[in-house]
């Protein structure tokens, strides 16, 4: 599923270089989530993932967390590295990247149970 998410990122880019109606819609709502309070402090968002996988694997080290620690540290480095005038679908990454780590964050859990119990 989170390779399928991967995916969805080049279909959702070639989305915007071929349909001009997804392009405006994009477009506006990217502008839009920019100028909200939850954009604005998105950067907030991967430093705490971060944090996160840095316990989990302080805590026990399982190639479920260092996978979550590595997705982390590459979302938190591009967060930083483009931006919404560099990348027009950013925002829209931003989302699938957070979903791909909220499902590997669920791996962990279900991992972590199914070894515990």
């Amino acid at each position: 599923m989170q390779l399928g998410l991967v995916y969805g990122i080049y279909v959702v880019n070639d989305l915007y270089a071929n349909h001009l109606g997804f392009m405006r819609n994009t477009s506006f709502f990217s502008e839009e989530f920019a100028q909200s309070w939850l954009g604005r402090y998105l950067v907030v968002l991967p430093i705490v993932m971060l944090l996160l996988s840095i316990f989990l694997v302080w805590r026990e080290r399982t190639k479920e967390r260092y996978l979550l620690l590595i997705i982390a540290a590459i979302w938190l480095s591009w967060l930083y590295s483009a931006s919404l005038q560099l990348v027009p679908i950013y925002y829209l990454v931003v989302a699938i990247i957070f979903v791909i780590l909220l499902l590997q964050l669920l791996l962990i859990g279900l991992v972590g149970r199914k070894n515990r119990g």
